[in-house]
């Protein structure tokens, strides 16, 4: 692969327009995750990159990356931008976005990690069965409590026989949510 341009001083001297569209839900990931994945509405200008160098066939591995980077650095002095978790583009010197124009989105906290543990995993995933839907619309509704104390509901029929302002155990709708993974 010839990478030889990137020693060249960059010229930003070309304008073109640059559409995206996402034809899956995306997870925009600009950190390091804690307790769960903090995603954004829009792609970062790293993301972009990455999403070039890949359409490219650019799958260059950290060590040789970093090479090349440095390598930039000498010869043009330019300090190399690194995301959130760690990935700095070849293309950053090259290439600048000026204006985006982003879409309304659907928003939710995705906390995959705890859906097998504690309260988090009912208002984290969009992904739940049919059969849950009332409950999960009062809850959203503030009309029924979901928690773990010990004094709220636990029969198995509460799922579809609750009453405003119950607390109904988190017993009685985690069968109906993923116990792995489900991206959203």
């Amino acid at each position: 692969m010839n990478l030889s341009f990137l020693d060249a001083k960059p010229k930003l001297d070309t304008t073109c327009i640059l559409t995206i569209e996402a034809l899956t839900p995306l997870s925009m990931v600009t950190k390091a995750p804690g307790k769960y994945y903090r995603s954004q509405a829009g792609p970062s200008d790293e993301m972009v990159f990455g999403m070039i160098e890949n359409a490219l066939g650019w799958h260059i591995d950290a060590r040789e990356r970093t090479q090349l980077l440095n390598r930039i650095k000498k010869k043009q002095g330019l300090d190399a931008a690194a995301s959130g978790v760690g990935f700095s583009s070849l293309l950053q010197f090259h290439i600048s976005f000026t204006m985006r124009m982003i879409p309304s989105v659907t928003y939710f906290q995705d906390l995959w990690s705890q859906h097998l543990k504690g309260a988090s995993f009912v208002g984290g995933s969009r992904e739940y069965d049919y059969r849950a839907i009332p409950i999960m619309n009062a809850e959203a509704a503030k009309t029924v409590v979901l928690n773990d104390r010990a004094d709220a509901v636990k029969a198995e029929d509460a799922l579809n026989n609750f009453e405003p302002g119950q607390s109904v155990h988190l017993s009685v709708v985690r069968p109906y949510f993923p116990q792995y993974y489900v991206s959203p």
